[in-house]
């Protein structure tokens, strides 16, 4: 440790640093009902099958789609932080 409070880092990260946290929303709310139980029935099915076969480390890629494990209470995936210069070009992306 450095001896610093998580309030005097968040103090210099988002002052100092000009950072904010960006959390995604999941598209899953936008689909109709059948596309998104599809959606958790595979994601399901991938989580269970890697906790089996141990291939977490591994990349699963397809046709453009991203399936993961999100917290099913919160309905958020982790934040990630930002300078304003990345949010606006995730904006204009």
């Amino acid at each position: 440790m450095i001896g610093l409070s998580k309030t005097a880092i968040h103090s210099i990260v988002t002052d100092g640093l000009k950072m904010r946290t960006l959390c995604a929303k999941m598209l899953s709310k936008i689909l109709i009902p059948d596309p998104r139980d599809f959606h958790v029935t595979i994601s399901e099915e991938i989580d269970r099958v890697t906790s089996y076969l141990r291939f977490k480390k591994h990349v699963i890629t397809g046709d453009e789609s991203w399936m993961f494990l999100y917290d099913l209470e919160t309905k958020r995936q982790r934040e990630e932080w930002h300078t304003q210069t990345q949010l606006e070009q995730i904006r204009l992306g």
